[in-house]
């Protein structure tokens, strides 16, 4: 009886046993998906808070914002987009849309201000090497005698004639490593007064800059970054978004100068 009872004694020990490392095991999991969907929603309020940030940059000003809730906040870098040799929008164009690069400065107002004006000698598109398509320009500016006219320019990478557009072979040229260089023929000195350069990817999208030589693009706008904290600065959760505001172009202003011809009116 006494070795009954040793092995029933011996069998409910290791049954025991058992029991316990099958209920570690399914608490560990429960602790895994637990923190998994922790971080799946401070991901998700970090992403949300640096939109509040870029909302609260929008509308005050202020770089540093605080949640409601206190347990998130946003730091906003704020800056300039052009004054330098190159334009780049860092943005993805589609299929026969437009991507407008400003030669005049504006004002605080947000008006147009002659007074700052891309002065450089030569323009240039950078496309990325597998853009194999066509690009249409249109280069707005004013005469010596102030009155604003268009210069129009086709350029056709791809084996398929396209009407009125002339065939090139991009090359490396002064275009960063991944991108190749199209100079365009615009006007540019002699009174000229450059405004607007507007590029148009035909036959598929892709990604271009601007490129000048001998001079500074004036501003084109301002590019805003948040990052979004949920917990400690050093090691909790985030996120950051990237959001670009340029001065723009009336879409129907666009449409108006295609339709009607070459001449602005003043």
């Amino acid at each position: 009886m006494k070795n009954n009872k040793g092995q029933v004694a011996l069998i409910v020990l290791l049954l025991s046993a058992v029991a316990m490392t099958i209920g570690l095991g399914m608490s560990r999991k429960t602790v895994v998906d637990t923190k998994v969907e922790t971080d799946e929603e401070s991901l998700k309020q970090a992403f949300n808070t640096a939109e509040s940030g870029v909302e609260y940059y929008l509308g005050t000003g202020g770089t540093h914002f605080t949640a409601i809730d206190n347990l998130s906040i946003a730091d906003i870098v704020v800056g300039n987009i052009g004054e330098g040799s190159t334009i780049n929008l860092n943005q993805y164009t589609l299929n026969n849309s437009n991507l407008a690069y400003w030669l005049v400065g504006h004002d605080a107002n947000g008006d147009i201000d002659e007074a700052v004006v891309y002065g450089g000698d030569s323009l240039s598109v950078c496309m990325e090497n597998s853009f194999d398509r066509a690009i249409k320009v249109d280069y707005f500016y004013s005469d010596a005698l102030g009155n604003y006219q268009v210069q129009r320019f086709g350029y056709n990478l791809t084996l398929d004639l396209v009407n009125g557009f002339t065939n090139v072979t991009p090359v490396q040229g002064n275009c960063i490593s991944g991108y190749r260089e199209q100079s365009l023929g615009v006007t540019l000195g002699g009174g000229i007064t450059p405004t607007l350069l507007v590029v148009k990817p035909i036959g598929g999208g892709g990604r271009f800059y601007l490129l000048g030589n001998n001079g500074t693009f004036p501003i084109q706008g301002i590019s805003i970054s948040a990052t979004g904290i949920v917990g400690d600065v050093e090691t909790g959760v985030k996120r950051k978004i990237n959001v670009i505001q340029t001065y723009q172009v009336p879409s129907f202003a666009l449409e108006a100068i295609t339709a009607f011809g070459d001449v602005l009116s003043n």
